[in-house]
């Protein structure tokens, strides 16, 4: 896909449920004011699913609030996409994946 989607929308993706996941979560992260946390932020070795940073979990309380309807392992997978964002930008990501 040669066209960069607006900023936050996933909606190119070919699983609807996953596209809304990752809206919904880029939102919370948004919404936490957590971009700039991110960038920096080493999950370790329990990942993000079983993070028990704050930051973290005030971003899937948010996530929940929207409505993202996430498992464990699909707000891992998510907040992985997001990890991604915050270090190399919309861009970045979406060239790397499309």
């Amino acid at each position: 896909m040669s066209h960069l989607p607006e900023l936050g929308d996933f909606s190119w993706y070919p699983c609807k449920n996953f596209s809304d996941a990752l809206s919904k979560t880029f939102n919370a992260v948004t919404n936490c004011n957590a971009w700039d946390y991110l960038m920096t932020f080493e999950p370790r070795d329990q990942g993000f699913m079983y993070s028990q940073d704050p930051v973290i979990a005030q971003i899937q309380g948010e996530s929940i609030k929207l409505g993202a309807g996430h498992t464990g392992c699909s707000f891992g997978l998510c907040m992985r996409v997001m990890h991604v964002i915050a270090r190399k930008g919309w861009i970045g990501y979406y060239y790397q994946v499309s």
